[in-house]
């Protein structure tokens, strides 16, 4: 009897509080705090839906956005059922939502967040449940860390870490416009509007990550999309399973978007290529997935065309567990949806080696772990292969720690980080193949 009063008084709460909203039901929500679901949550929604509610907030105040439950029928690019989120009137991630993996919680930058849930006539789903909350914003003369903290202004690009998530640092240009052969230097101050993922993430800054390039790989009649990164001017540097069987590729420095007419963007062809000799295509474990290429002619180093550093072998990159770092490509928005046209950015934290390990019954010493282990919702995905992942480091330079290398069958899945090659084991071996190159090593 007891345990049926307990479930019956938890339904109450679920779908009977005066702090949960149906989206269908109401247009505007001006309360500092509350929930909202789609319509009979936690039984399945109906078809044929079209609900738009909006939550607004004082301009002093933030509002914060947290996914409790996601469950929305998946079709590619969303097309049957989605459920989209406007910071303002900004798309968050540039996409909807749909299928099983939760969005990343975020914070809004303007003082309205707009929900918009749409469904067709074909399978229907539990649905969402979804938090917010609202908290005074950082003052004029503060800087707002991305966990919502502040600190003075002034102590935002000083050099020293003063948010944990090393947000007051990262978001900075560190580069000369006359000196362009020193690694890890950007021009460009990377901006970082939400919480986000390449799988839906935000738009990079043009010119934010220098060193990263867009490879067009031929296979006999087929072409594919990988990244890469650039260690010196003649050389870039992949994961070795994009160039297994390649023919040729044609690598893309300073590519923004596509297509592009833009002259700054600088096109070259392989000369030569060069696979780990110890990695095995047919092996599941990626193991030694890394690769050179030689372009056929160098680059011409620009203010957003640079090398990105090399780590070496030692403790100095043995990167903390915790550590925010960032990938970049130009792959798929999400696993079921198109690449992107643009170069999209994520913000990404190292995961420990055991829960790694955990996910997949393996992991090599070769290999680092990133993303949001309990929660999914970041990550990299088909067609960021090969491409970067960099971690400032004493907040002065990026290196290039990892290369795309695997990751799940669902990109963002929670506790299915995902895994990349770990470039400092692998020093050596570039090392002996750059002959009389400059390739920029830690």
């Amino acid at each position: 009897m007891k345990i049926l009063s307990f479930c019956l008084f938890i339904v109450y709460l679920t779908q009977g509080s005066e702090g949960l909203h149906n989206i269908c039901n109401v247009a505007t929500l001006n309360e500092a705090s509350g929930n909202i679901s789609s319509p009979n949550y936690p039984a399945n929604y109906g078809n044929f839906l079209d609900c738009t509610t909006e939550i607004i907030a004082p301009e002093n105040q933030a509002i914060s956005i947290s996914f409790l439950d996601f469950d929305i029928e998946s079709s590619a690019n969303c097309k049957h059922d989605e459920l989209g989120i406007y910071d303002g009137d900004i798309l968050y991630t540039s996409v909807g939502f749909c299928g099983v993996t939760r969005p990343r919680n975020f914070v809004a930058h303007h003082s309205n967040v707009t929900l918009r849930f749409i469904t067709d006539s074909s399978h229907t789903a539990k649905g969402f449940l979804i938090q917010w909350t609202t908290s005074p914003r950082c003052a004029s003369d503060e800087f707002t860390c991305w966990n919502g903290n502040c600190i003075p202004l002034t102590q935002q690009c000083d050099g020293t870490r003063h948010c944990t998530d090393d947000s007051d640092e990262i978001e900075c240009a560190s580069g000369s416009s006359t000196v362009l052969d020193v690694c890890g230097k950007q021009n460009v101050a990377p901006q970082f509007l939400w919480d986000t993922r390449i799988v839906g993430g935000n738009e990079q800054v043009p010119g934010s990550w220098p060193w990263q390039v867009r490879l067009e790989i031929t296979v006999g009649s087929k072409t594919f999309l990988c990244g890469g990164s650039i260690v010196n001017v003649e050389f870039i540097v992949t994961a070795a399973h994009c160039l297994v069987n390649a023919t040729s590729v044609k690598v893309y420095a300073n590519l923004h978007e596509l297509p592009t007419s833009d002259s700054a963007v600088q096109i070259r062809n392989s000369y030569n290529i060069t696979i780990h000799e110890d990695y095995n295509s047919s092996s599941s474990d990626s193991n030694n997935d890394i690769a050179l290429i030689q372009l056929d002619y160098w680059l011409d180093l620009t203010i957003n065309i640079r090398p990105v550093c090399l780590p070496s072998n030692s403790e100095r990159f043995d990167i903390p567990v915790g550590t925010t770092c960032v990938t970049t490509g130009y792959g798929k928005l999400a696993t079921d949806h198109d690449v992107a046209s643009t170069l999209h950015q994520v913000r990404v934290s190292i995961v420990d080696r055991e829960s790694c390990r955990n996910s997949y019954g393996f992991l090599r010493d070769g290999q680092i772990c990133a993303g949001d282990y309990e929660r999914g919702g970041v990550d990299s995905c088909q067609g960021d292969s090969g491409g970067p992942l960099v971690c400032l480091i004493d907040e002065s330079r990026w290196y290039l720690i990892g290369i795309v290398s695997f990751g799940g069958p669902v990109c963002a899945a929670a506790k299915v980080p995902g895994v990349y090659t770990r470039v400092a084991n692998y020093n050596t071996w570039i090392r002996d193949r750059k002959f009389q190159f400059n390739i920029f090593v830690g």
